[in-house]
């Protein structure tokens, strides 16, 4: 039974982080100093109650004011870290285009195949012959050309350029790349040609992070003289590093189909490998007195630098917390609970970043780990297994099902996918990861020693080709992947909470807790339900804005038909970034059928298309061609309802407005800028309301059918 004064962060971590929901969600607008005054102000109370309200009958008004107190601090944090309060901010200056820029990179860049990815911190900004402060992070991808100057961490570089504001998704569906850097305190981007920036010649770097850079870069740099190389290499350095630029998509793919994506991050059994290593090589250190201090200080070092080491990730800061409690703990001779350390790295890593709150990886991490501590030993006590081999691949199972139950709503509402043999995965993948990572570990250590390292590289290189092959056979599998299982917020939040009515069920026994999951259940599949029946009678037409790419859906119920080119459909950065996300959400499947725009003639029961004209739903889209497309001796123009310019048409509106009457005239993302502007000015002068899906998103156009008229 759940004994809440023994999970005091538990109890502190609830309504904190509510506080920090409701301030990242924006829910309400409250002045900083407001804020600070309600936060203050029930902390005395707090105090208050705690001195003066000692009675049984008021022990009620203590909780409540340290529960509202947290509360409004959460919010005074997240208004407190964010940039956007500072007005010194990129985003409230007004800059002239001859302003000049001083930046500082932040992070190691990344080189590409055209373009070098960092990301920069602005210093200053020089106005004529004013310099002033100015402050805010931003992405730069840099030209590369063959005599570029080499970046580093710490460079300061000049630029004449203004770092433009991230755009919303501009189609239905689309993952948000600005909320996603958004979070992470990035608002804007930019492109710089090799004479738009140079070096200043100066730099300022963190020591502890420039030794942890050059620290990964020697290591990377040992593991390539060590015999790894290719897909060995990528996965090596994710799993033993955290560094993925050198992982293949396509094994990136395999892994989490196969459900073992975990195995790639560095996580908290790296961390504990690190410390048992350690631990051992520092065990000459006697157990009491000054020795014992010194050893757990430097092994508080080392589990730290190792985190900075592979870059600081959700799952690494929990973990190396943890470890730290534990150590502190043993120092001070206080035992924890693994719940409650859990709480308290989460209100930590809270309180130091309130935006971890939002990340995937913070989020399927502490779901991860709280499903293993509290669900492992009910699901293996549930079936005895009397061989002790295969009573420890049961407990293995039990692990791995644990984990993906518990993170299972996470899954299906930020990837709408469901790994079938994830459970046949971690059988093999578990205990092979341990031994890479021990022996991946032996390599770093002993990279000063050709022989040993090199055996060591080879030994790692079959191991780590062994569990690829085993990902490729599983991803092989058939019905590996269940895809486009789409859960909306409403829904995510009853599998929560479902989720967590399964855990005390295990844990309390308490039979009433069934009612009430059969009842949330009924609810879950209604909402399943309704959205089904609302995707079965809808019809829509989506015309995409897609840069140098024409796509036009034509949906009714859950089939659709793409207007399209092959190479656009071959594109998967294309699909899977701005397409399929729609098609998710939508119930349709994500390998459509498509027909070119030229085609001449194409039909289906609810689609017709004939020369330039198609008829769908009762309204008429024609396809503006260079020839125009139509007889403009025609003594009458044709009615429509939208007429499509895509492509690099060149402004031909008097043309197009002699053979048809469009209601709306609509430019695509692949029309190029230089027309659409002689665009926008004919139909401003024609009087012809114009549509253009760079600046105003995709163009959709809806319609539910009648229920007892459906055709």
């Amino acid at each position: 039974m759940f004994n809440r004064h023994k999970y005091p962060f538990v109890r502190l971590l609830i309504p904190f982080g509510m506080g920090i929901w409701i301030g990242l969600n924006r829910l309400f607008s409250i002045e900083l100093f407001t804020l600070s005054q309600l936060a203050f102000s029930f902390v005395l109370l707090a105090i208050v109650s705690a001195i003066w309200l000692k009675s049984y009958r008021w022990r009620w008004f203590f909780g409540l004011t340290i529960s509202l107190s947290l509360i409004f601090g959460g919010m005074l944090i997240v208004k407190l870290q964010n940039p956007l309060s500072n007005p010194q901010h990129l985003s409230h200056q007004s800059l002239s285009p001859e302003s000049q820029f001083i930046a500082r990179i932040i992070e190691p860049p990344q080189i590409r195949e055209l373009t070098v990815k960092a990301t920069l911190e602005l210093i200053s900004v020089k106005n004529q012959d004013s310099l002033k402060p100015l402050s805010g992070k931003f992405l730069a991808y840099f030209q590369r050309t063959e005599s570029m100057p080499a970046l580093a961490y710490g460079d300061i570089i000049a630029f004449d350029k203004k770092p433009e504001k991230l755009q919303e998704p501009s189609n239905p569906g689309q993952f948000d790349y600005g909320d996603y850097l958004a979070n992470k305190h990035i608002f804007h981007q930019i492109y710089l040609r090799s004479d738009n920036w140079f070096k200043t010649g100066f730099s300022k770097r963190n020591p502890v992070y420039s030794l942890a850079f050059n620290m990964r870069d020697f290591l990377l740099q040992r593991m390539r003289e060590n015999k790894l190389a290719g897909d060995e290499f990528g996965v090596a350095a994710a799993i033993l590093l955290g560094y993925d630029e050198s992982l293949p998509a396509y094994l990136r793919k395999g892994y989490v189909a196969a459900g073992a994506m975990h195995v790639l991050c560095v996580s908290g059994l790296h961390v504990g490998i690190v410390y048992l290593i350690f631990s051992f090589l520092l065990g000459f250190l006697k157990r009491q007195g000054w020795q014992s201090s010194l050893k757990t200080i430097l092994l508080l070092g080392i589990v730290w630098f190792y985190a900075l080491l592979t870059g600081l990730s959700p799952s690494i800061q929990r973990a190396s917390l943890m470890i730290s409690f534990v150590l502190i703990g043993q120092l001070t001779n206080r035992k924890g609970f693994a719940v409650n350390s859990i709480a308290a790295s989460a209100f930590f890593l809270l309180f130091i970043r309130p935006e971890n709150l939002l990340e995937i990886g913070f989020q399927l991490s502490y779901a991860a780990v709280l499903g293993i501590i509290l669900l492992q030993r009910p699901i293996a006590s549930a079936i005895y297994v009397k061989n002790k081999y295969l009573s420890r691949v049961w407990d293995v199972t039990a692990v791995a099902l644990a984990a993906q139950l518990a993170t299972t709503p996470f899954v299906l509402y930020y990837f709408h996918q469901f790994p079938t043999y994830f459970w046949l995965s971690n059988l093999f993948l578990v205990p092979l990861s341990f031994i890479i990572i021990v022996c991946g570990m032996g390599l770093l250590m002993l990279s000063f020693l050709p022989l040993v390292s090199g055996f060591l590289g080879k030994i790692l290189s079959a191991l780590i080709f062994m569990m690829n092959w085993i990902i490729r056979w599983i991803e092989g599998l058939p019905g590996s992947v269940i895809q486009g299982l789409y859960v909306n917020a409403a829904e995510f939040a009853l599998l929560l909470v479902i989720v967590m009515l399964l855990v005390m069920l295990v844990s309390t026994k308490k039979l009433r807790l069934i009612f009430l999951l059969l009842s949330l259940g009924i609810v879950l599949f209604a909402s399943f339900a309704w959205r089904r029946y609302e995707q079965t009678n809808s019809t829509k037409l989506v015309i995409y804005d897609l840069q140098k790419h024409s796509v036009v859906d034509f949906i009714h119920g859950r089939g659709h038909i793409l207007m399209t080119d092959s190479i656009t459909l071959a594109d998967d950065f294309v699909k899977g970034f701005h397409l399929e996300g729609h098609w998710v959400e939508s119930g349709l499947i994500t390998n459509p059928a498509y027909f070119e725009p030229y085609i001449k003639s194409f039909s289906t029961d609810y689609l017709r298309k004939r020369e330039n004209l198609i008829s769908f739903d009762g309204k008429l889209l024609a396809l503006w061609q260079d020839d125009g497309g139509c007889d403009d001796s025609l003594s009458y123009r044709i009615q429509i309802d939208w007429m499509l310019v895509s492509g690099r048409k060149s402004e031909k509106l008097e043309k197009l407005l002699n053979c048809y009457d469009p209601s709306l005239l609509i430019l695509d993302g692949s029309v190029p800028r230089y027309y659409v502007k002689a665009w926008k000015e004919a139909a401003l002068e024609a009087g012809v309301e114009l549509y253009h899906t760079s600046e105003q998103g995709a163009f959709i156009y809806e319609r539910q059918r009648d229920f007892l008229n459906r055709k």
